[in-house]
């Protein structure tokens, strides 16, 4: 399936608040006034599979997927070219999971504003657990947190991140963390 340049205040091409499931699709030059450029996704599972996620745009969160409660799961995709005026460039998550494994996510920008505030260039993560396998994160930039990857936990601290056998390089930030930013323990493994 093919979703392009279409346009809504959050969810360009999809808003949904049940299971879903995506294969072998392209989500390219989709725009949102708020968030998710391409997809918002509230709770449930957000499975990805073999799909490009390009050149997707929103103004606030989440360049190619805003989620809220969500699990994302992201299997053999790319996500590349995305933007959003403050968080996650490609991804944002609260309060959730992003599990990417044989995935690429590749020179996405938070900060479209050019204001310095932008946070997480590929992946912003809050409260959320993250679980990037045999992945690629790199080329991201943010204007201020995190180029690659800003990860967020608050109390009571019950998430984790989990890096293995992927390369998160040549990431840029304004501020902290060209690759990632980071407050939390960070279990790393052939990295």
């Amino acid at each position: 399936s093919r979703f392009s340049r279409n346009s809504a205040g959050s969810g360009a091409a999809i808003w949904n608040d049940a299971p879903a499931t995506i294969a072998d699709s392209t989500f390219s030059e989709n725009s949102a006034g708020s968030m998710g450029g391409g997809i918002s996704q509230r709770n449930f599972t957000l499975t990805i599979t073999n799909s490009t996620l390009a050149n997707n745009s929103s103004c606030r969160y989440g360049g190619a997927i805003d989620a809220w409660g969500t699990t994302v799961i992201l299997r053999d995709s790319t996500v590349s070219g995305n933007s959003a005026g403050r968080l996650g460039g490609a991804i944002d998550n609260w309060g959730g999971t992003v599990d990417s494994t044989n995935s690429t996510i590749v020179m996405n920008r938070a900060d479209a504003d050019g204001n310095g505030s932008g946070s997480g260039g590929g992946i912003y993560n809050y409260d959320s657990t993250l679980r990037i396998t045999n992945s690629t994160v790199s080329g991201n930039t943010a204007g201020s947190y995190g180029g690659g990857i800003y990860f967020w936990d608050s109390y009571p601290y019950d998430t984790e991140v989990t890096i293995t056998n992927s390369t998160v390089t040549g990431n840029t930030s304004g501020s902290y963390g060209g690759g990632i930013y980071l407050f939390r323990t960070v279990a790393l493994s052939n990295s």
